[in-house]
């Protein structure tokens, strides 16, 4: 199944001005470019095209405003893919299968996705962003727990298995593939290689014979 990963206008999108959709769609391909870190609002009212007095009308409170509504901006979009993915008729384990896939194939249209998701650094300068990345975990996290437990009563998976676990484990081959593929700098498809271990983890997953 085949998904359109880009952080396009949505529910939350429309809600704001669409220069103010236009800055967050910017400060994510700049955080690609130059790594979240060093995102500067001079270089981001550049890249936009207006003034930094222009950012600050549409984000009064500062950076610290910009990375707390990118973590929402963000956060929306992959709730709508969640949706799109567990809101199918397939067996438990295929969409758990499809949902770790897609989040990984997000990261690869968006490389500036693993360093916003997981910067310490960035997190411990902006603790707006930290608990908006933190809400958007525990959010996937539900959801992958509640389609195991979904699995287990169907049968289509071990009913031994700590789902609550198995749903942390599942998020862990995401952002451990999503890590190592930022710091080789891109250097392996990271869907192939997520969908490898992936298969690892739904292989424990399965009911014994």
């Amino acid at each position: 199944m085949e998904q359109d990963y880009k952080l396009v206008n949505t529910n939350m999108g429309q809600a704001m001005s669409d220069r103010k959709t236009q800055i967050l769609e910017t400060m994510l391909a700049l955080a690609g470019d130059v790594g979240p870190d060093r995102v500067r609002t001079k270089a981001l009212a550049e890249r936009v095209g207006v003034t930094e007095p222009a950012l600050y009308r549409h984000f009064p409170g500062g950076k610290g405003e910009m990375w707390r509504a990118l973590a929402g901006f963000i956060g929306e979009r992959m709730a709508g893919l969640w949706q799109a993915v567990l809101s199918t008729d397939a067996a438990a384990p295929e969409r758990l299968r499809r949902l770790i896939l897609a989040q990984l194939g997000m990261i690869k249209a968006i490389p500036g996705l693993p360093g916003i998701l997981f910067s310490r650094a960035l997190h411990a300068e902006n603790p707006a962003l930290r608990a908006g990345v933190a809400e958007v975990m525990g959010r996937l996290h539900g959801r992958l727990q509640a389609t195991v437990e979904e699995g287990q009563r169907r049968g289509e998976i071990r009913a031994d298995v700590d789902a609550e676990a198995a749903a942390w484990l599942l998020i862990a081959v995401a952002q451990g593939t999503a890590v190592r593929w930022s710091i080789t700098e891109r250097g392996f498809d990271i869907e192939a290689e997520g969908g490898r271990l992936l298969e690892v983890m739904l292989t424990g997953l399965a009911p014994v014979a």
